[in-house]
Parts: structure tokens; C-alpha cells; sequence
């Protein structure tokens, strides 16, 4: 697919992304639950590496269970619970809210935990505090249903946007392909654009264009043809 790449992931992961994301988390918990489970990723975007601090501690789990985590698991209590009576042979309705998890609560999701650690493709964490308020990783907010219960859980990727799409994109299916030009344009000038107008780069007609993979800048290329079709002639890698 070839589309005009107007932003980058400074602000959370794409469509892609979340998709994969929320397809690795259904297949952990379709596994761990021996019953189909569906996940919808709402959002995905920067936030500080502390930004679960203030929920529900016991719900809360690292992955992998290791000092230095690459994610956090926040459950919501209604999930936690509808997991747990799953787990204990119940149907996961009309669940009473148990209130903070208990530590056999946690030990028995413990297994559950570890399936989704082993199905995502974490990122590497950078060097970070978990105490600081920088934007360094991504908060996911995923939807799961399972039959006619539903909850929810929030994912703490501990890595920057760019590093998680890169871990993502070796479990896309597809991957959109854009080449483009990048230039600086001000604002006035990009609402003031109509059909007909002509825009002039700096780049010569022999000149590089940005070949970019899942949004991601890859390779530096050439424009052309072939066989009378549009082509690129890849000159050099990016990253």
C-alpha cells in the first residue's frame, strides 16, 4: 500500500501497531482461559513511565517478574475477577467485586501473566527511573471480552513509541509502505492548500525520497519506473 505518511510516533503507536498489540493479548489469554477471547486495543500513546502509579496495586503485575521489567500489566478489578472465577471453573458473570487481590489471587494468575509475557514481542527497555514523569514508554488501553463478561487491562510498554513498533513489526501480518518527500511546511501555508497547487521540495529530480515501513524511516531511495509502472530504487538502509 502506498499513502502520504503525515505524522510520526511521538504520540503512541498506529493503527497497525495496536492491532497486533491487541491480537497477541487475545491469543495469551484465549490460551491461559482454553476459551475465546477478544481484545480491542482503544489507545496506545506516550505517557510517563510512572503513569499506573496510582492504581490498584495488587492488580498490578511486571513483565517479565525480573527487577527490570520491559512492561507493566494493570488488570482492572472487574477483569482480575473475571479471570479468577474463569480460572476456577466458573463462567465469569455476575462476578461479587473480591476487592484487592490476595496473594493466592495473585498466584493464580501468575500463570496467566506468563502467557502474555511469553506472546508479546516487548521492547527493550532504555535506561530509565520509574519514578520519572518523562514520556518514556507507551500506555495501551485494551477492552477484553470473554463470552458475555467483559473488563479491561492497561499495558505499560517501558520503551520509547519507535521501539515498540519496531518490536511490533515482526508479528504484522501487513505492513503499509510509504515514500514521500519531507519538507517543512507552516501551518498557514498546509490550510490554505486547494487542487491545482503546485508545491516545490529542495530535492532535485535525481534526488533521495524517505522509504518508510510501518511508519518507520527504513531506506533512502530513488524514484522510477518499471515496466511502465511507478518504481523505487533503494540506494542505502536508515536504520
Amino acid at each position: 500500500m502506498w499513502a502520504m505518511e503525515l505524522a510520526d510516533h511521538g504520540n503512541g503507536l498506529p493503527a497497525w501497531a495496536r492491532q497486533v498489540l491487541a491480537r497477541c493479548v487475545a491469543t495469551a489469554l484465549s490460551q491461559s482461559l482454553r476459551r475465546a477471547v477478544d481484545v480491542h486495543c482503544d489507545s496506545a500513546v506516550a505517557s510517563p513511565a510512572d503513569a499506573l502509579a496510582a492504581c490498584e496495586p495488587t492488580c498490578r503485575f511486571a513483565l517479565p517478574q525480573t527487577p527490570t521489567p520491559k512492561a507493566v500489566l494493570q488488570l482492572s478489578p472487574e477483569l482480575a475477577d473475571i479471570l479468577l472465577d474463569l480460572l476456577l471453573g466458573g463462567d465469569g458473570r455476575a462476578i461479587k467485586p473480591r476487592g484487592p487481590l490476595t496473594a493466592l489471587d495473585r498466584q493464580l494468575l501468575r500463570p496467566a501473566v506468563e502467557q502474555l509475557t511469553a506472546a508479546l514481542p516487548l521492547p527493550a527497555s532504555p535506561e530509565h527511573c520509574p519514578q520519572s514523569p518523562a514520556p518514556t514508554a507507551v500506555l495501551a488501553s485494551l477492552n477484553v471480552t470473554v463470552e458475555q463478561a467483559q473488563g479491561s487491562l492497561e499495558l505499560l510498554l517501558l520503551a520509547d513509541a519507535t521501539a515498540c513498533v519496531e518490536s511490533l513489526l515482526t508479528l504484522a501480518d501487513e505492513v503499509e509502505i510509504s515514500v514521500g518527500i519531507e519538507e517543512q511546511l507552516d501551518a498557514a501555508s498546509f490550510q490554505g492548500l486547494a487542487a491545482g497547487d503546485l508545491l516545490v521540495s529542495d530535492v532535485s529530480p535525481e534526488g533521495e525520497v524517505i522509504v518508510r515501513v510501518g511508519g518507520l524511516p527504513r531506506f533512502a531511495a530513488r524514484l522510477g519506473q518499471f515496466d511502465g509502472k511507478r518504481a523505487i530504487t533503494i540506494t542505502r538502509r536508515l536504520t
